[in-house]
């Protein structure tokens, strides 16, 4: 896995239009959450920091990461790979 610092300015290579951002967990909705990890990546989304593209801004439905965050697929799934060690998004991951 990539380090947050060379990941970040991968996609900010790979897509100059989107605002990556990094944030510490303890400042996301995701505080308690095992799952992710200390610093997470994210992007900044109508006025919103998503750090689960596969989530909604609300973290209470399933996103399609390219229609509702305007990210795109590969840059999502390394996205939620650093934030959470799942890897590839499937339907059945949370």
């Amino acid at each position: 896995m990539k380090t947050t610092n060379t990941l970040l300015a991968a996609l900010r290579a790979s897509h100059p239009e989107i605002t990556f951002e990094t944030v510490e967990k303890a400042d996301t909705a995701h505080a308690d959450d095992d799952r992710y990890a200390s610093t997470l990546i994210g992007v900044v989304a109508q006025d919103v920091m998503i750090v689960d593209p596969f989530e909604s801004s609300c973290g209470r439905f399933v996103a399609d990461p390219m229609r509702d965050h305007g990210i795109p697929e590969a840059a999502a799934n390394a996205i939620l790979a650093h934030n959470t060690g799942a890897g590839q998004h499937t339907p059945s991951s949370p």
